[in-house]
């Protein structure tokens, strides 16, 4: 009885203001070759939480994710319980096996066991332990030596034979932590990595994904040596387009007739390519549904072209594979693309791995130099323009000879991505009131766009708190309407009447009017310890124009300081002054970088605590 105090007290004292912990997360993973060559992988996984609360009851829910490639030979959870002089164990109820899928995943039939953990309360641990058995040996093992919650131990060990050889890349921000061994043993070689007292790492505001921080690793084979000859698995650009190649291979060759006739029908008065591309990429747009449903290997290989016509529907790979069906029928050049999107930390050419891709593009080869990246899965973006969860990323492209080609996407640059604001505002009894219009261009056009148009009027205002970081929750938004225009060359277009009652703030015979109705990047909190990167949605520039008329029974006793702050690649600049009867604030905030870490983190966070020091600044009015 008394090791459990004793235990408790030193895990409350180690992780002071947590109420769990990961006390072990370990996994062992076997290779074992046989004389014929084929090659079998075991993997042996034990997790072990710690309960440091008396409210633990919202830790009983749980879930593990598996390979669907893995074959499950044994699966436990259970709640170890201290009784006595030693423990019981309680055995999870309602453990239900199923398949999760997420719409923005390249492959996404996981499968998962769901349940809950009986008898959770101060002192218990929460165990799970599995082991699986898979026969391919070209799938990454990717451990994490982190978490959330504060792990206390986590250890990954690899053992096979010395003909069996590996490729690794550590991940995350600090991988100092993590120490790495290796050793032969008998006629296997062994390698670990450990680390201990690894702490919480939890994303903040505007956060990339969690495998941009948490330390991890991902393991490939990348050889199989025999005493003739050696076999490449997974160690080269080359092995993974090879193996993407052998999954799409399956697919048919010949073009379905259903493509040819639909392809000629778009394009048969057309002259030029792009107006060809334009075409074949806009029907598929906005006539075959993005779904994703997988099914096995699904997951990696793309349906027919002529099954995605007939149904309608499909995801990026299918949307990709008819897209180069038809443009291939328009006498276009066409190849498939991998691509991870911007979830993703990793780069082909840093490591390949399946683990880089998520997702699939279609690249219209409009020169054997000029790649254009067409993307099926957006509807309101234009050909030529690229979804910014891609923006930055490598890709490894198909092309036109049937070989490969890394390819960096372009990031598109802020002047291309604008917010333009114009605001026409009046200001009596108190009561801020106006007409305001917004002009868009870039990413964001596309996505208002999509957002508006799929809406019903009666749910404008909704969108509009979504889109406008309005500085009052007092606002009232009416009368707000969008352009009809379906023209792809025009500017999203917003107009609306605004009202803020009891807005302005008088001390005295003077009254105080903030001009910043609404204020950009005001919900991000400046952290001077703060160890996750700033992800950007897009580059984007937001301007905006204030126009506020003088009310006739006012003067203006003081207009705020102009006020900026200026670096490479983001920056604001705001200024006021008065025109005869009216004053008038300029404002510009510029971000130019989609990820931003290190250095330029500390003056990105200096630039946002001039701009928030900015918004409170006042004009001053006072009675005549």
């Amino acid at each position: 009885m008394a090791q459990v105090p004793d235990e408790f007290s030193a895990f409350r004292a180690a992780y002071p203001g947590h109420s769990i912990i990961t006390e072990l997360n370990e996994k062992s993973v076997s290779v074992e070759l046989s004389s014929s060559g084929a090659i079998r992988i075991r993997e042996k996984d034990y997790n072990s939480k710690y309960i440091l609360t008396e409210n633990a009851s919202l830790y009983s829910a749980s879930k593990e994710y598996f390979n669907p490639r893995a074959v499950m030979e044994s699966f436990r959870a259970y709640t170890r319980v201290p009784q006595g002089k030693g423990f019981r164990d309680y055995p999870a109820k309602d453990l239900v096996k199923g398949t999760e899928i997420d719409d923005g995943l390249f492959y996404d039939d996981t499968y998962t066991y769901s349940f809950n953990y009986p008898a959770v309360a101060r002192g218990t641990r929460l165990i799970s332990e599995s082991e699986t058995v898979m026969d391919d040996p070209y799938f990454p093992v990717i451990f994490n030596f982190g978490d959330a919650i504060p792990t206390h131990k986590s250890r990954l060990t690899l053992t096979l034979p010395p003909s069996v050889k590996i490729s690794y890349r550590m991940y995350g921000i600090d991988t100092s932590m993590v120490q790495f061994t290796s050793e032969k043993k008998g006629k296997q070689v062994i390698y670990r990595w450990e680390a201990t007292q690894t702490p919480a790492l939890a994303g903040d505001e505007f956060s990339p994904g969690i495998r941009y921080y948490i330390p991890h690793v991902l393991i490939h084979i990348s050889e199989i040596h025999s005493k003739d000859r050696v076999d490449p698995v997974m160690g080269t650009i080359a092995d993974l387009f090879k193996w993407h190649k052998t999954n799409v291979g399956r697919l048919r060759t010949e073009t379905d007739p259903a493509i040819r006739i639909l392809s000629d029908s778009l394009t048969a008065h057309l002259q030029r390519d792009e107006e060809k591309a334009e075409a074949v990429f806009r029907w598929v747009q906005h006539n075959i549904r993005y779904i994703a449903i997988e099914d096995g290997d699904n997951g990696f290989v793309p349906r027919e072209a002529g099954t995605v016509l007939k149904n309608r529907y499909g995801d990026c790979k299918d949307k990709s594979n008819l897209l180069k069906a038809m443009l291939g029928s328009a006498g276009l050049n066409a190849g498939l693309a991998w691509i991870g999107t911007r979830d993703l930390p990793y780069r082909y050419s840093d490591f390949p791995s399946i683990a880089n891709d998520n997702h699939m593009i279609c690249i219209w080869w409009k020169e054997p130099d000029k790649p254009v990246f067409l993307d099926g899965t957006t509807q309101y973006h234009t050909i030529g323009q690229i979804p910014a969860f891609i923006q930055g990323k490598e890709c490894l492209a198909e092309t036109v000879d049937h070989e490969f080609q890394l390819l960096e996407v372009p990031v598109e640059s802020a002047d291309l991505n604008i917010i333009q604001d114009s605001l026409f505002l009046s200001f009596r009894q108190g009561r801020l009131t106006g007409s305001g219009t917004m002009r868009v261009t870039g990413e964001n056009k596309a996505q208002f766009t999509g957002l508006f148009k799929r809406a019903e009027k009666s749910r404008y205002y909704e969108l509009m708190m979504r889109i406008k970081p309005f500085v009052s929750n007092k606002f009232i938004a009416s009368d707000i309407s969008i352009n009809e225009s379906n023209s792809t060359s025009q500017p999203f277009m917003l107009a609306y009447h605004l009202d803020l009652p009891d807005y302005a703030v008088t001390h005295g015979d003077n009254i105080y009017l903030n001009m910043h109705t609404e204020r950009i990047l005001q919900n991000y909190r400046v952290k001077n310890k703060r160890l996750t990167p700033f992800m950007n949605e897009s580059c984007f520039s937001r301007k905006s124009t204030a126009i506020l008329e003088i009310p006739e029974d006012m003067k203006v006793v003081s207009l705020p300081e102009n006020s900026s702050f200026h670096h490479p690649d983001f920056g604001f600049n705001i200024q006021y002054y008065k025109d005869r009867s009216r004053i008038i604030m300029l404002s510009e905030i510029t971000v130019n970088l989609l990820l931003i870490e290190g250095g330029t983190l500390a003056e990105f966070n200096e630039m946002i605590d001039n701009l928030k020091k900015a918004y409170l600044n006042s004009i001053v009015l006072n009675k005549i």
